[in-house]
């Protein structure tokens, strides 16, 4: 390639040439590449001086603000030598002017097309009060497109420039959306249907015109399942009962709208005592759920369909009086009967139905293949698949692609080896039937006790919120700091939390799959222990066996295993250690508390400990004498 705006670091330059190989021949690359060795811009920039070349377009796909800020940096320096634009899309949630003034943060993306389509209809007859900021972005929003067009600018520019001339940050998008070489968006945009409709017709070309970088793309097959999972909860029926109240009492097929509120909510608690007695979830069959209310109500099935149909009914109207008022046009009611007429009536082979009170009683449709979200990857002109966990490759390969075409690489990492240390140790475990002892408890506290009062900063991760309380309760001996991540921490108790401990260092206890586990990073010796409080197999609930369930009918039982447990297990170890090594100069020790740990030496490189203490001494002056 003509332009790397960098110097090469390790394997940067084999990434860049993997990626040119698989533009020229339309194809899709699956990469796994360690954190600091820089595949953003290794990708990047092969990608976009091809784009440029052949009239394409880059969606560059990311999970979070801070990845699409990652790319904007990168494409900075790219522009010293290529001329093109950038545009970083996001939701109304984000860019819709009058929505943020109004601080309406909850409201669902198609509540926010429904009400902005009426205010833009009001301003477009005259009524310009409506949304004063769709009315100057038809006087000036070519503006801020210009700028848009001469600068790089990360969503929140974008949303400061529209400010200062209270434009549309949302339409002066989308115009500029149309003339954009990179456009940086989360995923919803991509594999949301309805929004991917919508998009193209903004960027004014197809789907065999694009090519996709997708970012941590570890986290593209649970996004997928997400997209097609629903859910109702006692909350939301709840909040049926005061709409009904503020909006009237109906009556069909001789129910009443409150009444069947009632029973249903007395039917939910029913199934929980039945099904839930000693478990977080279960299975519920759809046709037995339908026969138990329209047997409470005496009248058919096909009627009982027909009386839902009436709450989707009603909510529409709901909904549409809402609107008139310049509300947003939701409906709990409405809501309610979509769910419920989902719940009985999809046919979908790869979505089950089950009851859970993980936070609270709920009714879930869940979704267990990504291929019907993602196989759509399959028509792009070519596709980069990149993250830092993403081994098996055969795993993500056959979860996300309809045919195996991709291919698949892992390169090493760049960093000198002797900087991390991994150990297990094997005379403990959390394996169920051991871990319910209370001296396998007690064995547990201990080595932690020992471990953190090492004196170096440390991150203690459990399986579970539950595992972690009952060894927390054995009244851990430790003179300093102490932080725990709790599971209904608010986010500003959690950020303080993570700035006293990054300011003054000590011990923090989480789980895995909470927010520090996967989602932050702690260089320069902010973390220098990682201690894996047992193996974080997953759950054995109602949606992992159901998983199981499904994919035995097209693969093999070993297979299946590698696929949704042993593979998932592996990547959240490698996540939980690569919080402390993240560039060259990082260095840390993580201790594996648990006999099964050495079945993941496929992923890890590990040794038995045999005396912990010493083995943290060991590493830590051998490293102060490199400085």
């Amino acid at each position: 390639m003509r332009y790397f705006p960098y110097e090469y670091r390790p394997f940067q330059r084999e990434i860049v040439n993997d990626v040119e190989e698989t533009l020229k021949k339309k194809g899709h690359l699956i990469l796994e590449a360690p954190t600091g060795i820089g595949k953003t811009i290794a990708v990047l920039a092969p990608s976009l001086e091809f784009a440029l070349k052949n009239k394409l377009k880059i969606f560059y796909l990311t999970r979070t603000n801070s990845q699409q800020e990652q790319v904007i940096k990168e494409a900075r320096k790219l522009r010293k030598e290529y001329s093109f634009t950038v545009v970083p899309i996001q939701g109304r949630n984000s860019y819709c002017m009058l929505f943020l003034k109004e601080k309406i943060f909850d409201a669902s993306p198609e509540e926010l097309a429904i009400s902005c389509r009426k205010r833009k209809k009001d301003v477009e007859n005259g009524n310009v009060e409506s949304c004063i900021f769709y009315k100057n972005f038809l006087e000036k929003g070519k503006d801020v497109v210009l700028y848009a067009k001469e600068n790089i600018l990360t969503a929140q520019d974008f949303v400061d420039r529209s400010m200062e001339d209270e434009v549309c940050a949302y339409e002066a998008m989308k115009l500029a959306s149309s003339e954009a070489d990179i456009l940086i968006m989360p995923y919803v945009y991509f594999f949301d249907p309805n929004i991917r409709s919508r998009l193209f017709e903004w960027v004014n070309t197809s789907i065999e015109n694009i090519i996709l970088i997708i970012d941590e793309a570890h986290n593209l097959p649970d996004f997928a399942r997400n997209q097609r999972t629903m859910h109702l909860t006692l909350k939301s029926i709840s909040a049926v009962d005061k709409e009904i109240m503020d909006y009237g009492d109906d009556n069909k097929f001789g129910i009443k709208y409150s009444e069947f509120i009632e029973i249903f909510r007395e039917t939910l608690f029913g199934l929980e005592e039945k099904l839930l007695k000693e478990k977080e979830d279960s299975p519920l069959n759809n046709e037995y759920l339908l026969q138990m209310l329209s047997d409470a109500f005496g009248i058919s099935m096909d009627n009982f369909i027909l009386f839902l149909n009436s709450l989707v009914d009603y909510g529409e109207k709901i909904r549409e009086e809402k609107l008139s008022k310049g509300q947003l046009p939701r409906s709990f009611v409405g809501n309610l009967g979509q769910f419920l007429l989902e719940f009985f009536l999809n046919e979908d082979k790869d979505t089950a139905r089950i009851i859970t009170k993980d936070e609270q009683l709920m009714l879930e449709i869940f979704a267990i293949d990504p291929k019907p979200v993602t196989s759509i990857i399959e028509n792009s002109y070519a596709s980069i698949h990149m993250s830092g966990t993403l081994r098996p490759l055969d795993e993500y390969e056959s979860l996300i692609f309809n045919n195996k075409i991709a291919k698949k690489i892992i390169y090493p990492s760049p960093f000198p080896k002797n900087n991390l240390k991994v150990y297990y140790i094997d005379n403990v475990t959390t394996k169920f039937d051991d871990i319910k002892n209370d001296d396998e408890r007690e064995k547990m506290a201990k080595l932690i006790e020992k471990i953190i009062n090492t004196k170096h900063n440390s991150l203690v991760l459990f399986p579970s919120y539950n595992l972690m309380n009952k060894i927390l309760e054995r009244d851990i001996a430790f003179f300093g700091n102490v932080y725990k991540e709790t599971p209904n921490m608010s986010q500003r108790d959690f950020i303080k939390n993570i700035h006293m401990f990054k300011r003054h260092g000590g011990v923090f206890f989480s789980v895995f799959g909470s927010r520090i586990s996967e989602g932050m990073d702690f260089p320069g010796g902010q973390i220098e222990l990682v201690v894996i409080a047992g193996i974080p197999y997953p759950k054995p609930s109602a949606k992992q066996k159901l998983m199981e369930l499904y994919y035995s009918q097209e693969l093999d039982k070993n297979t299946v295993y590698k696929y949704l447990v042993h593979g998932p297990t592996g990547r959240r170890i490698l996540q939980a250690i690569g919080r402390m090594i993240r560039s060259s100069t990082d260095r840390g020790i993580a201790i594996i508390l648990d006999k099964r740990a050495p079945r993941f030496k496929e992923y890890i490189e590990m040794e038995r400990s045999k005396n912990i203490e010493e083995e943290i001494k060991t590493f830590y002056s051998n490293m102060a004498s490199l400085k």
